[in-house]
């Protein structure tokens, strides 16, 4: 269908709708719709002067915050290797503590058992044996205070 056809067999408001709303109908006695209709009275205002300390994190504020955090994860690399070595030397320290007080046990152990055969070999002769510890703590019961034996 032809389009002016149907322009002119359109109703009157209709014609008058479509030609006040239409895209497609360019204006000719008005000028672009994008310039201002008066020219700018006054040129825009200068920036603000720079500040020299924004100036300065501006430019190196992420380098800044790429040295400190660098920093601050070797710090916590050195630390937790420190801890884990301290907690090994600290380790090995007290195996070989056990080690030790272990064997000045299975001495002890051993003296007593010989000294037990001693002692029973002197009742079978008939001799009676002295016990030189019992004198001991005898001697160290004697001199200790009544609230010292708890």
């Amino acid at each position: 269908m032809n389009t002016t056809a149907a322009r002119s067999s359109a109703p009157a408001g209709l014609r008058v709708f479509r030609s006040r709303f239409s895209t497609s109908v360019i204006r000719r006695n008005q000028g672009p719709s994008y310039q201002s209709p008066t020219p700018p009275s006054s040129p825009p205002p200068p920036p603000p002067a720079s500040n020299p300390h924004r100036d300065f994190y501006k430019s190196f504020g992420r380098p800044i915050a790429k040295v400190f955090l660098m920093a601050w994860a070797t710090y916590q690399i050195t630390y937790w290797t420190w801890s884990k070595l301290d907690f090994m030397e600290q380790q090995g320290e007290k195996e070989e503590e056990l080690r030790r007080l272990e064997s000045e046990l299975h001495a002890t152990i051993e003296s007593n058992e010989k000294h037990k055969t001693i002692t029973a070999a002197t009742s079978a002769a008939g001799v009676s044996p002295v016990d030189p510890l019992a004198h001991q703590v005898s001697s160290s019961s004697r001199d200790r205070s009544w609230w010292k034996f708890f």
